[in-house]
């Protein structure tokens, strides 16, 4: 399960919560939920739990350094361009400003890789997940 973070640690004010989801064995994991909380992220996954057994719910954590309404977010990708329709991101880094997660993104990307920059308030959950992916 994703339930640490793929991004290099260092100080930090708070962290950021990229939750996933796949309804059933095989499908694609987009991201379902951005959260500040890990509270936040494991009622979610009770809720979808709840009314679908078979779904998985998971998430990364990633650092923040500064605190803000609106996160700004690196994902590794197979080279789709929009962030929510990344079939299976990896979040590589969270951001309080655009500006600075596209240069991470631009650097990043010199290693051949597909990377993107999604933005999210925080809170943000993906309309209608999981009866939208059937």
């Amino acid at each position: 399960m994703r339930r640490g973070s793929f991004a290099r640690r260092h100080t930090t004010v708070d962290d950021v919560h990229v939750v996933y989801g796949r309804v059933a064995p095989g499908r694609d994991e987009p991201v379902i939920a951005v959260v500040r909380r890990e509270e936040d992220a494991r009622a979610l996954e009770a809720k979808v739990l709840g009314e679908y057994p078979e779904a998985r719910v998971m998430w990364e954590t990633l650092p923040m350094s500064q605190v803000c309404d609106t996160v700004h977010i690196v994902f590794q990708t197979s080279g789709e361009r929009d962030a929510l329709d990344v079939a299976n991101p990896v979040g590589v880094g969270a951001f309080a400003d655009r500006t600075t997660a596209e240069r991470e993104r631009e650097a990043l990307a010199s290693d051949g890789r597909h990377y993107i920059v999604g933005s999210f308030p925080l809170g943000w959950r993906r309309a209608g997940w999981p009866r939208a992916a059937d």
